[in-house]
């Protein structure tokens, strides 16, 4: 059988009470029936799946609200995952859930560490749980236009109707409900939206802006300059940086020898205040050289280590991108089969199972290594998160010791003017001579100071400049992109739409002769974004019809997803509400008849969950049912 993705498959749900089982159910591919009679507790069954999976508290029934957690095996692209959560109290509640990435009995027999726990809501330290189960599913996780986050629940909300939101209705029904959400979550299912364009959606923005940044410093520095902007030249300022560099070099030398000179070794200074304040200068000035150079080394270091983390980041990001590439690989080509030893070109005997390699004969384990790989990339997702927030620490390192060394530059060139000014106003200095050459080597001083001002000023033009120039071009070819993918999801969208459309249409049709409308019915519309149905325009019909409409779109949606690969639809739906509002016996068994037989003409993993009371003969069947028959006297939960 052909696995489309995203697939998420349930196996087996247990919930426990007291550390007893109130719950174990297993499921099969294809049509599920949770079989028994009204109020016996088989929405309470569907309230737990659509919880531990992802959704929100529920409103829970007495009996459910009173059990303790409850524990799913899924199956992720066909990668095991278990899922535990515990039973919250209040609907404003929202635990997290803990996962293990393997089978049920793996994780039984594995102690609380080998569980990795996620919150609801995601932080700079923490995934959330929609995160990893979007990531796991190939489902992009993403941020809405106003800023908010979707959440598996929101994608949930697709997947399960159930009895307490009104038939007129797509989504299940919740307080604070908002267009924008229901629309993104309607375009993902329907495979309208492509990751590759809000990739580029994302990075068109991040680039105007910074093209805008950009732009608007260049012109407050030209404005700055003024009439000076044309001279501002790297090369030409660092040559006369180099010039006033040599001849301050030399007065230096020339205050040296001519201090030398002098009986005194140091500049003599009569007034005893000075005096003691110019060694005072003097030791500043030392302490403050000796801090610059231990800071620059700091930098130095910190610097290596930075490029040091961003080569193990590039190197952490390419063994993810291949694991992701063989995972591809595998999955569109299958196992690589040798025909010839790889190391002696000797034939290989082809006579091994396809549960053993085919060079070393060693058994393989199929779900091990599928779980094995969805492991290791979790540990390099894990290795990538921590990597990249280590590397912003060290990034904030830098720039502290770098604004550090700015502070220290500044103190120092304040103690030597200080210095400096103390030296020439002596009145011993040792002579018009030197006087003079404490002058040229002050005005030398802040000559090349600004000088280094303006070589940063020229860097800097050069860099936005260069900065702007590449946004430029990298924002023209990413609108060309942005247009063809537009166009793409014009297409996907009306592709999407016309299925969904005609699929529900055919229902409608073949629907026992109750409503005069589906039985000629040309066109079913529909609005993600309003949450709306209609036939032909029309949208009010009898309370049975509505929910026939309502279950035949929602199936609609789940066919087309069977259908058409580019749909992030999970290919599971969980039907509750088929026997509501007064829906005749004849017309509930047609339509399970019905939902049975077209799912049954695929070829692609499946799985339509629903629950029954009035079940048509024909599918009376044990395969079909899920559990035993619920009753009063025996409810689902047994507590």
């Amino acid at each position: 059988m052909t696995r489309l993705d995203p697939s998420l498959y349930i196996e087996r749900i247990k919930v426990h009470k007291n550390g007893k089982v109130a719950l174990d159910l297993s499921f099969h591919a294809g049509l599920n029936i949770i079989y028994g009679q009204n109020s016996s507790g088989k929405s309470t069954i569907l309230d737990f799946l659509f919880y531990v999976i992802g959704g929100d508290t529920p409103s829970w029934q007495p009996e459910a609200e009173n059990c303790d957690e409850v524990v799913c095996a899924i199956e992720l692209n066909g990668e095991p995952v278990v899922l535990r959560r515990i039973i919250a109290k209040k609907q404003t509640e929202r635990p997290p859930i803990a996962i293990f990435w393997g089978t049920l009995s793996e994780s039984e027999q594995s102690g609380p560490l080998k569980w990795q726990k996620y919150p609801y809501s995601r932080s700079r330290d923490k995934e959330s749980y929609s995160q990893v189960l979007f990531r796991a599913l190939g489902i992009p996780d993403l941020p809405l236009d106003d800023g908010s986050n979707l959440t598996f629940h929101q994608m949930l909300r697709l997947v399960y109707s159930d009895q307490m939101t009104p038939p007129d209705v797509i989504f299940r029904q919740e307080s604070f409900d908002r267009q924008i959400t229901k629309e993104a979550v309607g375009e993902i299912a329907c495979g309208v939206f492509i990751p590759e364009s809000y990739r580029t959606e994302l990075r068109i923005r991040q680039l105007e802006a910074e093209y805008q940044e950009v732009s608007e410093e260049l012109k407050n520095i030209f404005s700055a300059l003024g009439h000076v902007k044309d001279g501002v030249n790297v090369m030409s300022v660092q040559s006369d940086i180099k010039k006033y560099s040599d001849e301050l070099n030399a007065v230096s030398e020339k205050i040296k020898s001519l201090e030398s000179s002098e009986p005194s070794s140091d500049v003599t200074i009569v007034n005893d205040n000075r005096a003691s304040t110019g060694k005072s200068l003097k030791k500043l000035i030392e302490n403050e050289s000796t801090k610059k150079v231990e800071l620059e080394a700091r930098r130095e270091f910190l610097q290596f280590d930075l490029n040091d983390m961003k080569s193990f980041i590039r190197t952490i990001e390419a063994n993810y991108d291949a694991l992701l590439t063989s995972d591809n690989t595998q999955e569109e080509l299958g196992a690589v089969a040798f025909l010839y030893c790889p190391a002696c070109l000797a034939p290989l005997s082809q006579a091994h199972s396809a549960e053993s390699c085919c060079l070393c004969k060693n058994p393989i384990e199929v779900d091990g290594r599928q779980t094995h790989r969805l492991r290791l990339r979790r540990e390099l997702e894990m290795q990538l998160a921590e990597s990249r927030k280590l590397l912003k620490e060290r990034e904030k390192d830098v720039y502290e010791v770098e604004g550090k060394i700015k502070d220290t530059e500044k103190h120092l060139r304040k103690a030597r003017k200080e210095y400096n000014q103390i030296a020439l106003s002596s009145d011993s200095a040792p002579n018009f001579e030197v006087k003079k050459a404490y002058e040229r080597r002050g005005y030398l001083e802040r000559t090349i100071e600004e000088l280094n001002s303006r070589l940063l000023l020229a860097k800097k033009i050069t860099e936005l400049s260069q900065k702007k120039a590449k946004y430029k071009e990298e924002l023209s070819s990413l609108q060309d992109k942005r247009e063809s993918y537009r166009i793409q999801m014009f297409e996907q969208r009306a592709r999407a739409s016309t299925e969904i459309s005609n699929i529900a249409k055919h229902m409608l049709n073949v629907d026992l002769d109750r409503q005069d409308t589906f039985r000629t019915a040309k066109h079913v519309g529909f609005s993600f974004s309003k949450d709306s149905l209609s036939v032909d325009g029309v949208s009010r019909f009898s309370a049975s019809s509505t929910v026939y409409l309502k279950n035949s779109f929602m199936y609609a949606l789940f066919e087309a997803s069977l259908k058409d690969k580019r749909f992030m639809f999970p290919r599971i739906i969980f039907l509750d509400g088929i026997e509501d509002k007064g829906m005749e016996v004849e017309r509930v068994h047609h339509f399970q008849k019905l939902i049975y037989e077209r799912s049954q003409s695929y070829d692609v993993r499946h799985q339509i969950i629903v629950t029954a009371e009035k079940l048509a003969p024909d599918l009376q069947k044990s395969e079909l049912i899920v559990g035993r028959w619920f009753s009063h006297e025996r409810r689902s939960l047994d507590v």
